[in-house]
């Protein structure tokens, strides 16, 4: 529980149960001393994030709560047990405590003890009684995160999808046909198929059969889309009503054989179905620009189309689809909460058709991921740059990174932003969980009014029941166990007492029990600011009011120090131990702009708070090694030395320099981590304050694994399903063609780390040089050098085509710390 970091004041950290049980001797609320108060107990943590809320209890003076959750404490040096006196209008505080982390009351807390009893408060007769447990992460046998909301599925098949399509760029992924027993989407198989849709494109005797299939995100959830026929839920920061999902080719679907699907947007999707009699209910955020009404119309600032989204449904022939956006928090008062923080969930779930037989009931699918409905995701292995401007991104061409770069009477202006994301298909009764968290947050949000637009699936005789829903035999050796997992909190949904934060408890647990290697793709990667060099920030907004920002940059949590703490283990266990990162080259936006430089500063500051621990736990150690053999940051570009408007930049803007020099990074909006080739994180959450703390950004993931493939199972090298995609993933990345290095399998080997490094250093002198040529690979170096001694400094003062964004940032002196971070 204790803090992670050597000569820090204790801090609690990890999972705990709190109860708060009653209170007695509690004041009178009037000055008489006659009235009793309604009072309600809270939690606050020392950052005043609230933790825990009860219920009211009228009119005494000695209430009993029993009410009890489980939280999240992220390096948290007290906590706060307050009790108010609620009316209609107003919380008033009648009595506080504040519980110091290494105070008597919590002290045995950071040793792993619970306590209970009875705490005084700051009035004379005033106490509270509370129960804290601290809970284990780790439960032998099972991966996963114990005492949370929402268990691990047994029985569960997950697709993985590396991008929205592959199609006929298969061939530039490598092939993959080593037989280790998983069948589906692992390396090898044997013909135990499910559902013929995961048929392979040969027997594994067969001599070059692909044992591995990349798939194609859209066209699948295409067809889902089609074949539903009771509901379809679609969560989503945003969605793009003129999206087409099919580009390559039109597939066909029983029953609309007559429907083009290329020329079908996703808006007239869920439109055509709705009028079928299926439930189609959409649950946006609602972001404050957006406008959308028959006399205006906005995207807004973010270009999340929300309004107009639905507006599009509204104009539509009834039966509608039933589209709602909400801001971030209750829309009682309006607060900067609600202009900052979004809905960042995205999934969609639907009933679908038995896998084998038509007569028997239907089940339900889900896709999650990080993939938004929205313009310009639709992206492919290759990731082009110009060359697809007439083909499959016209209509769709989307640039957020260089000004200018628009889609004029069809044509492209220049570079289009190329995408590197990650999303899923998940079936069996996990979906459930899904379907659970869209109907509490729809009806803490839209209210009873609106629960006409909610389906009953435990209602539907059509649909299996949860007990019946496993696509898989548990213990068949394909079979996945799959959790669902949220950061939320009371404001955002039902049943949730304070903040709900399974995604950070997720990552802690994957981290803290990997024994090989790490593998992260993310769009942004912060943490652990009470342990960077300078982090106090010299922000002018942040030190004039609470309402707009805290004492310190709110950049918390412990990810990048647990992972700094694993290494460290194994350094100081003399064992191999690799960690492998991948991030945009830049946040999307203008690389030189305040926001996105202050961004790009607080990841320089986690870099480099990384590296010279690193360097100091070898130094302490005297082993002979540098920072670089345990940990590496990376990020993704593509040049593209020939195609249109090749040389056709005539002025220093920089759309016609880009012209020019034939470059852009690739911008990675995954949200993915894989431990060991043994368990797989993936869903909405970035690594940052405002996706993992719970009181933010809202989040989805899902926390995965195959136990037939797993270390818990007794494996020591994983070799399924997640090995399977990781391999993919890299086999893109690296440009391995049609096999990859062996050094591949073995992450947590120097020769790994070796063969990534060579490669990836020359991809990046490939796409900064003044040579326009093709890349080694997709996947570069992130622009830093490391020293021995954990410094580090950027390899060039500016990136590319940028001159005025500085690779190490810059800290805004006027936006609020707790936007950026």
């Amino acid at each position: 529980m204790q803090s992670a970091v050597p000569g820090m004041p204790p801090l609690l950290n990890g999972c705990v149960e709190i109860v708060l049980h009653e209170a007695r001797g509690l004041p009178k609320t009037d000055n008489l001393g006659f009235t009793e108060g309604d009072p309600l107990c809270m939690v606050q943590d020392s950052q005043k994030r609230v933790l825990l809320k009860t219920k009211v209890v009228r009119k005494t003076t000695e209430p009993q709560w029993e009410e009890s959750g489980i939280v999240s404490l992220v390096e948290c040096g007290s906590l706060t047990v307050l009790i108010k006196d609620s009316d209609a209008t107003s919380e008033d505080l009648m009595t506080k405590v504040i519980l110091k982390a290494d105070g008597k009351t919590l002290r045995p807390v950071l040793d792993g003890i619970p306590v209970t009893g009875w705490i005084p408060m700051d009035k004379q007769k005033a106490e509270v009684r509370i129960s804290i447990k601290p809970l284990m992460h780790r439960c032998p046998g099972r991966l996963g995160v114990t005492n949370s909301r929402f268990p691990s599925n047994p029985g569960c098949r997950v697709t993985l999808y590396q991008s929205a399509h592959v199609g006929g760029e298969r061939d530039y992924l490598p092939y993959l046909s080593q037989y280790n027993g998983c069948e589906g989407q692992g390396i090898g198989a044997k013909k135990r198929h499910v559902d013929p849709e995961h048929a392979f494109e040969a027997d594994d005797d067969a001599e070059g059969a692909r044992a591995f299939n990349p798939r194609n995100c859209w066209e699948e959830l295409y067809v889902a889309i089609l074949e539903a026929r009771q509901f379809i839920y679609v969560v989503g920061w945003s969605v793009f009503t003129d999206v087409p999902l099919l580009r390559e080719r039109d597939v066909k679907v029983k029953g609309y054989e007559e429907l083009d699907g290329t020329k079908v947007i996703l808006g007239d999707l869920f439109a055509m179905k709705a009028q079928e009699g299926v439930k189609v209910s959409v649950m946006l955020w609602r972001e404050a620009t957006s406008v959308g009404n028959d006399f205006a119309s906005s995207d807004g600032v973010a270009g999340t189309f929300s309004e107009k989204t639905k507006a599009f449904f509204r104009s539509k022939e009834p039966p509608h689809v039933h589209c709602k956006t909400f801001l971030r928090q209750s829309e009682s008062s309006m607060t900067l909460n609600k202009l900052c923080y979004t809905h960042h969930q995205k999934y969609v779930v639907c009933d679908a058709p038995a896998l084998s037989d038509s007569r028997k009931p239907r089940r339900l699918i889900g896709f999650i991921g990080g993939i938004d409905l929205t313009k310009g995701r639709f992206d492919t292995p290759k990731k082009h740059l110009w060359g697809t401007a007439d083909g499959w991104h016209k209509g769709d061409w989307y640039q957020a990174c260089v000004p200018g770069v628009d889609e004029i009477d069809g044509k492209e202006q220049g570079c289009r932003q190329p995408w590197a994301d990650i999303h899923a298909k998940i079936e069996g009764p996990v979906v459930r969980d899904l379907i659970t968290n869209f109907e509490d947050r729809w009806l803490k949000q839209a209210g009873e009014k609106w629960s006409h637009a909610l389906f009953d699936v435990d209602e539907c005789d059509e649909i299996l029941p949860r007990e019946e829903d496993y696509v898989q035999d548990p213990d068949f050796h394909e079979s996945w166990n799959v959790q669902f997992l949220r950061s939320i909190d009371h404001n955002s949904a039902l049943n949730i007492l304070g903040v709900e934060g399974g995604i950070h408890n997720a990552y802690d647990l994957a981290i803290e029990r990997a024994e090989r290697f790490l593998y992260l793709e993310n769009q942004y990667f912060m943490g652990g600011s009470k342990s960077w060099k300078s982090h106090k920030g010299a922000n002018i907004l942040s030190n004039l009011t609470s309402l707009l920002a805290r004492e310190e940059v709110q950049s918390i949590n412990r990810i990048p120090l647990m992972i700094v703490n694993r290494i460290g283990r194994a350094i100081r266990e003399n064992k191999r131990f690799s960690a492998y990162i991948c991030i945009p080259m830049f946040p999307e936006g203008l690389p030189e702009s305040a926001a996105m430089q202050e961004i790009i500063y607080w990841q320089y500051n986690t870099m480099e708070m990384m590296y010279s621990l690193i360097a100091q736990i070898i130094k302490n150690t005297s082993t002979q090694a540098s920072p670089e053999d345990y940990l590496n940051f990376f990020c993704l570009g593509n040049r593209e030395p020939e195609g249109p408007l090749a040389g056709m930049g005539t002025t220093s803007a920089r759309k016609d320099v880009i012209n020019n020099t034939r470059r852009h990074m690739i911008y990675v909006h995954s949200k993915m981590l894989i431990a060991d080739d043994d368990y797989i994180i993936l869903g909405s959450a970035n690594i940052n304050d405002r996706s993992m703390a719970g009181d933010r950004d809202t989040e989805v993931a899902i926390g995965a694994y195959q136990p037939h493939h797993s270390r818990a199972n007794g494996v020591k090298f994983a070799n399924g399903g997640v090995q399977a995609f990781r391999l993919s993933v890299w086999g893109e990345h690296l440009n391995e063609g049609g096999t990859v290095n062996s050094a591949l399998y073995y992450p947590e080997s120097k020769a790994c780390v070796d063969y990534v490094n060579t490669k990836s250093y020359k991809a990046w002198k490939d796409h900064a040089g003044d040579l326009v040529q093709k890349q080694e690979c997709h996947l570069m170096k992130y622009p830093i050098v490391v020293n021995p001694d954990g410094s580090i400094r950027p390899i060039q003062e500016c990136f590319p085509d940028a001159p005025a964004a500085k690779i190490r940032g810059v800290e805004s002196a006027t936006i609020p710390d707790f936007m950026t971070s």
